[in-house]
């Protein structure tokens, strides 16, 4: 028997970041968040930045993690199933990110590998004028992976909103082409 892994805290932590994702602006709009200070403060874009990375990180991990393994354990159970089909099913219509440098392309399965190994993250911020002289700073949905393999340096940005849908579609198939008894021994 392999790990048991629970896709619903994993779709969980997926609907909860493509949420942030489309929350953010109106968060920060509302909350007067940019990095000149607002009425809450000097501290405020400070802590909502901290905050969302360690919160994005957090959940993007334990999604990247657990997918990771679910794909090792299908392969190592001689399901027939084709991973790298189901994988271009799941982003079928759309890129789930860019790869600005590095020779790969960016499938449900590197996502989850870069996210893994990536030794420098950054999320990416867009800047809205509300009023004359009022600006506030919210995240984009964009979440830059840089690393390194072996001598080659890696980036990619990812779309955060179109990487968790991916994601959602990839176990989606899965669920419906795995026996998952075989796979877990039961």
């Amino acid at each position: 028997m392999t790990h048991s892994i629970d896709f619903k805290r994993i779709e969980e932590k997926l609907f909860l970041i493509q949420n942030i994702v489309l929350g953010s602006r109106a968060y920060c709009v509302e909350r007067d968040i940019g990095r000149t200070v607002g009425r809450y403060g000097e501290g405020a874009w400070s802590d909502y930045s901290y905050r969302l990375q360690e919160l994005v990180s957090s959940y993007t991990i334990e999604c990247a993690i657990k997918t990771s393994m679910v794909q090792d354990f299908v392969a190592a159970n001689s399901t027939g199933v084709d991973l790298a089909s189901v994988d271009g099913e799941a982003r079928e219509g759309f890129e789930i990110g860019v790869v600005h440098s590095g020779a790969f392309d960016l499938t449900v399965r590197e996502s989850c590998n870069k996210i893994i190994h990536a030794s420098k993250v950054d999320l990416g911020w867009a800047c809205a004028n509300l009023r004359k002289a009022k600006k506030i700073e919210y995240w984009a949905g964009c979440y830059h992976l840089h690393g390194k393999q072996g001598k080659s340096a890696w980036h990619v940005e990812l779309d955060m909103q179109l990487w968790a849908i991916a994601m959602e579609n990839f176990h989606a198939i899965l669920d419906e082409r795995v026996d998952w008894e075989q796979v877990y021994g039961l």
